[in-house]
């Protein structure tokens, strides 16, 4: 018991040395050098997705690349984000005749179960205005971006994949703050998006949802 604490105490006053040696040189670099104009940034994105459609949560992978520059009193960040999405649910509806083929007899009558899977893979060219000059080691942020979605369906039931792919266009709104830490900066974000989805197996649907995010851009 003793080694443990010792260690995590060992460990707590690491983080606290190196968080303070990164807040001195970003201090330092404040000081001893202007901030750039133009910043080309690249990083990841983390994020988990609350579904309004009835798909639940699900993962959000991505990753930014673009620039961040000065405009007026602030800043105007353009990128474009790449990224995965999975959302699903399960759920049956009433069959009074389900058959594995249209001229089939009869298999099953009552409930029927089934398991469905929403995959996109999505591009959206992210708009955002920085309320605090660039340089600044704290600024909160929001913007807009258009996206394409290239989306998958998969039904799965009485043993059987049943699959739907197109492509549709949508939207995101979204809001929040970063902080420089280290060659870059932390960040985290609130988004909402929306965007069309229309397959025999889902009918008339959207894929829509709030999700919170949070990364790393590496600012060059």
């Amino acid at each position: 018991m003793r080694a443990t604490i010792l260690a995590s105490a060992a460990v707590f006053l690491s983080v606290g040395l190196l968080s303070a040696h990164v807040a001195a040189g970003d201090q330092h670099e404040t000081k001893g050098v202007e901030p750039r104009n133009v910043y080309f940034e690249v990083g990841p994105a983390f994020g988990l997705g609350l579904s309004t459609s009835g798909l639940g949560a699900g993962p959000a992978l991505g990753l930014d690349v673009g620039t961040r520059l000065r405009l007026g009193s602030g800043g105007l960040a353009v990128h474009l984000r790449t990224q995965y999405q999975r959302y699903g649910k399960s759920g049956s509806v009433n069959a009074p005749c389900a058959v594995p083929t249209a001229t089939g007899p009869c298999i099953q009558e009552g409930k029927l179960d089934y398991d469905l899977s929403e995959q996109s893979l999505d591009f959206g060219l992210r708009l955002a205005y920085q309320f605090l000059p660039v340089g600044d080691r704290f600024f909160p942020y929001a913007g807009v971006a258009p996206k394409l979605f290239l989306l998958k369906s998969t039904v799965t039931s009485l043993g059987q994949d049943n699959k739907d792919v197109s492509t549709s266009v949508g939207f995101a709104a979204f809001g929040g703050a970063a902080m420089t830490l280290g060659p870059g900066h932390v960040f985290g974000e609130l988004e909402y998006q929306w965007g069309g989805l229309s397959h025999p197996i889902t009918g008339d649907a959207h894929l829509a949802g709030f999700a919170l995010v949070l990364g790393y851009r590496l600012s060059l």
